[in-house]
């Protein structure tokens, strides 16, 4: 058992020291890339000053976004100690990289805190000066940056997203969005569960799980976010629904198709031995449409798959929505959850804006805080704020910590707590598929 341990240690320090190797490799001046360069592209064939997401219409001059900046990377001296690294790795290659992964483990004390911080209306403008802005707002490093893979332009892995994030010592979560615009209405796109789950983007798919494995650090990577909700075009109601016609007649051929796609997605990365991803399965804690069909668990791949659940829990995101406390949104779902897997959960979005009294917005974040830390949902081991805001409808939604000072000093004050850590924790599992 002794000289696993060692095994393992070698391993995690060997992967460390690749991604520096792997880094320096990284072109500066690719890590900069303007919003410019990203909206002329995505919204070529639409009004520019408007974003779609699903259901949601983003304002690009509402949510500003800051020019990228360059991460600056020099390479690192190998030494005498590296060397000898370098060479006990390949001495243990055949034990660790064929029988093991790199999996998130669910803190030994406290809970994960993550964050969006605001990274941009398209959600993947990730650069050091948004991080250093959100990190010095909240007062608080952040465990993870969590951030859209959108495949407006086709699929390649975000490298320069995942060298920003790593630089500044911070593990990248990646949120894979098959859909080609934010205009496009769900069905529109040519990446359906259908196609996905046939092979049609094998090529590309595994030239992303190649450049994934090969940065040789841990990542956190999730396919069709809130999966359960029909403002994204992988939710079952464009893709046979509640019907049974297709595959297992015990199963809602919507959430059929897309565990198939999700499944398929996980063994092209199997096959090329990407073991340093952390996968996790993303549903809504409210389902649209509330059908039994369509509930939080009902898309699941199950235990072999996936290795955490992520929720996202929102309460009023804007002054025209009822208001409604963080109990009510995340209890049943945690509920439904819990019932169906012991796999740790992390509320992966959470999010709020300023209600009808002053003070709303800081007692419900409080409440969301006191809850986790407190032990209510024991079975919850990660927190991550949605720090964003768009218009929708010409509606303000602004769910931003500093909305309102009150907001932020409770926030400020929420995360001095010891309970909340940014150090993430990763252990070797066997791979069982």
């Amino acid at each position: 058992m002794g000289s696993l341990y060692v095994v393992v240690y070698l391993f995690v320090l060997g992967s460390t020291l690749g991604f520096v190797w792997w880094l320096a490799g990284v072109d500066s001046s690719e890590l900069a890339v303007t919003d410019e360069e990203h909206i002329t592209e995505a919204v070529s064939s639409a009004d520019s000053s408007v974003v779609e997401e699903g259901d949601r219409v983003l304002d690009s001059q509402q949510d500003t976004v800051k020019p990228t900046e360059a991460v600056q990377t020099t390479p690192t001296e190998v030494t005498d100690t590296d060397t000898d690294v370098r060479t006990a790795l390949t001495e243990v290659a055949t034990i660790t990289e064929s029988d093991l992964r790199t999996v998130l483990a669910p803190p030994e004390n406290g809970v994960y805190w993550g964050a969006f911080a605001g990274f941009g209306p398209y959600e993947e403008t990730v650069n050091q000066s948004i991080i250093a802005e959100f990190t010095s707002l909240t007062e608080s490093e952040i465990a993870w940056g969590y951030f859209s893979d959108n495949w407006f332009f086709g699929i390649d892995f975000p490298e320069r997203e995942v060298a920003a994030l790593v630089a500044e010592g911070i593990t990248p979560y990646i949120r894979i969005m098959p859909r080609t615009d934010f205009r496009k209405r769900p069905g529109d796109t040519p990446y359906t569960l259908e196609a996905i789950a046939a092979g049609e983007f094998d090529a590309e798919l595994t030239a992303w799980a190649e450049a994934a494995r090969d940065t040789e650090v841990p990542l956190i990577v999730e396919f069709g976010t809130e999966v359960n909700g029909n403002w994204f075009p992988w939710n079952g109601s464009y893709h046979g629904a509640g019907e049974t016609s297709f595959g297992d007649p015990a199963l809602a051929d919507g959430p059929e198709r897309f565990i198939l796609a999700y499944r398929h997605l996980i063994e092209l990365f199997d096959a090329v031995e990407a073991d340093n991803i952390t996968w996790v399965y993303h549903a809504n804690a409210v389902s649209a449409p509330d059908t039994d069909w369509n509930n939080v668990m009902a898309y699941y791949p199950g235990d072999t798959y996936i290795d955490w659940i992520g929720v996202s829990v929102y309460g009023a995101q804007s002054a025209e929505d009822p208001w409604v406390d963080f109990h009510t949104v995340y209890a049943p779902a945690y509920q439904t959850i819990v019932a169906a897997t012991d796999k740790p959960i992390g509320i992966v979005e959470f999010g709020v804006a300023e209600g009808p009294e002053p003070e709303s917005k800081a007692e419900w974040l409080t409440e969301a805080f006191g809850s986790i830390a407190g032990g209510q949902y024991p079975q919850t081991k990660a927190l991550a704020y949605w720090h964003s805001q768009f218009m929708m409808d010409g509606v303000d939604h602004n769910l931003k910590l500093d909305s309102s000072s009150q907001s932020l000093e409770t926030t400020q004050e929420q995360l001095r707590r010891p309970v909340f850590v940014t150090e993430l924790e990763f252990a070797p599992e066997p791979s069982v598929r």
